[in-house]
Parts: C-alpha cells; structure tokens; sequence
C-alpha cells in the first residue's frame, strides 16, 4: 500500500511539473428513448486542441466513468457515444463545465432511412 502511495505521488508530481494539473472527469449513465439502459456504447472524452482522451463502454445498466489530465486551463472537450443502432451523441463543453454531469445520456434509434449521424 506505500508503496502505490509513493508511485502515486510521483506520478502527480510529474504531470504538475508538466503543466497538467487540470483533470476532468465525467460520469453518468447511456440509456434509450425508453429510459432503458444501453449496455456496451462507447463513450469518449477527448481534449479538442490536444488529442488527449479517455474512453469506456458503458456496463448493463448503462454506467460509464472517464477522466481526463489536462492543461490548467479551461480547455475544451468533446464527449462522444456511440453504438450501433443508435445515432450518435456528441457534446462539446468547457471542462469547468463537467460539474453538469453525472448525466443521463439518451440516445435515439436509427431507423432504416437514417444514416445514424
């Protein structure tokens, strides 16, 4: 137990002596137009300006968790989900702005004439 409290602390040493002192993360729940949960979408969270990203698949009840190390600043993020069947979600948003989630996250089914964008 030290010693993952030692390597811890180094690894946050380090990103603050990088610059990389911001941190977003954002949790919350995928479901459908139903309100049931979507298992297995995929959810990503990326910086707009550096690449930087996260990504999960959300588990049976439709939960997912992603995090972010960033600049200090306000930078800005994209959240994206998708699945198949579905139309894909996508919000971009100010990481002083992640306090907005948990959220729940609907996502409408195609049908056959949608592309799914």
């Amino acid at each position: 137990m030290e010693t993952r409290v030692k390597v811890s602390g180094a690894i946050l040493l380090a990103l603050v002596i990088m610059g990389c002192d911001g941190f977003t993360h954002i949790r919350g729940r995928v479901t459908d137009v139903n309100g049931k949960p979507v298992d297995g979408a995929l959810v990503q969270m990326k910086t707009i300006s550096g690449g930087m990203d996260d990504r999960s698949k959300t588990g049976a009840d439709g939960s997912f968790s992603v995090s972010l190390t960033h600049a200090p600043s306000n930078v800005d993020i994209k959240l994206t989900v998708s699945k198949d069947g579905y139309k894909t979600f996508e919000k971009v948003f100010k990481s002083a702005d992640a306090e907005q989630f948990p959220a729940t996250i609907t996502l409408e089914s195609v049908s056959p004439s949608d592309d799914g964008k």
